[in-house]
């Protein structure tokens, strides 16, 4: 879900005074243990979701001397038309990151409808400077998959896994595809890494329960669900005033979806939301610091996992 929050909380209070107050979030003492996790492998330094940036991240990880403060990885992962897990943000191959020399890349090239194969062979990305994270380290190579993904994972079992799925049927695969084929990798991998797994809806979180066994892995409900081609803008206004009017409301979807925590920018839940939250024992997942600065902040909102550009700025201390 982790989408850009430039000038959200400016949006938002222009609507109204309450804009404002569902925007602010009271600082607190940071939670005991608050884990940041690095948003697409670091997308302030690599390009993210490439090979690149998933080596370059475990690399620091393993590094004694980078004494490393930050705890796991967060990836996106789309469905191929056989059901292989790849790494991308979008439903589409990515139009500002990706060349190809056998087709053009637009919204309409949907992953769902390539074979891993051609996935893997006929894209290049990494190689081109992303608009969004100009100083990242530009890479050129194939699409990684779920495979290779958990193979360089395996080098560091401590580092904790963030799955964020895109599922947004008929653009991509079905819920049951996605649990289906992401837990068949996930336990033919063997890997004792914490494995944490966001979903749009409460029928996908659903969905992933009945695949899978207690304790297995923990579920993320996104709040709300941000979808490609939607006005991201409007989504976040709708969601922050049913929650302003309901603050119980994060606990009732996430109780109804079976969810171990929710995804949210932090300036979305008013504080007594959060508060609700922390009593039932439901996480949330504060997204997307981009700067040391947002990254304090958001250890500071009452999240239990900060999603992270910057893993490298010093955690929450």
């Amino acid at each position: 879900m982790k989408k850009r929050n430039t000038q959200w909380c400016g949006l938002l209070v222009l609507g109204s005074t309450w804009f404002f107050i569902a925007c602010s979030v009271t600082p607190s003492a940071i939670p005991n243990e608050v884990a940041v996790i690095a948003h697409g492998g670091g997308a302030a330094y690599w390009i993210r979701n490439s090979r690149n940036a998933v080596e370059k991240l475990v690399d620091v990880w393993l590094d004694p001397q980078a004494r490393a403060e930050f705890d796991g990885l967060e990836v996106d992962i789309v469905l191929t038309a056989d059901d292989v897990p790849v790494l991308s943000h979008d439903p589409w191959v990515h139009t500002d990151l990706c060349e190809s020399e056998q087709r053009e890349i637009t919204q309409e090239l949907l992953i769902a409808n390539l074979t891993a194969n051609q996935v893997r062979s006929e894209f290049l990305c990494g190689g081109l400077p992303d608009p969004e994270f100009p100083d990242a380290e530009l890479k050129s190579e194939s699409i990684l998959d779920f495979a290779e993904f958990l193979a360089i994972a395996q080098r560091a079992p401590d580092l904790q896994i963030y799955l964020d799925l895109k599922i947004q049927p008929p653009l991509t695969k079905t819920a049951q595809h996605y649990a289906a084929a992401i837990l068949d990798y996930w336990r033919r991998s063997k890997l004792p890494n914490k494995l944490i797994i966001e979903v749009p809806t409460q029928a996908a979180s659903r969905e992933f329960r009945e695949h899978g066994a207690g304790g297995e892995f923990s579920i993320v409900l996104s709040y709300p669900a941000y979808y490609a081609g939607e006005n991201w803008t409007l989504v976040g206004i709708g969601s922050a005033l049913r929650t302003y009017w309901n603050p119980q409301r994060p606990v009732n979807e996430a109780g109804a979806a079976r969810a171990d925590a929710i995804a949210s920018l932090p300036m979305l839940l008013p504080v007594k939301a959060v508060e609700h939250l922390r009593h039932a024992g439901i996480g949330v997942v504060a997204f997307t610091a981009a700067s040391s600065d947002e990254l304090r902040r958001h250890c500071r909102s009452g999240a239990s996992i900060v999603i992270t550009d910057v893993p490298l700025a010093g955690g929450c201390q």
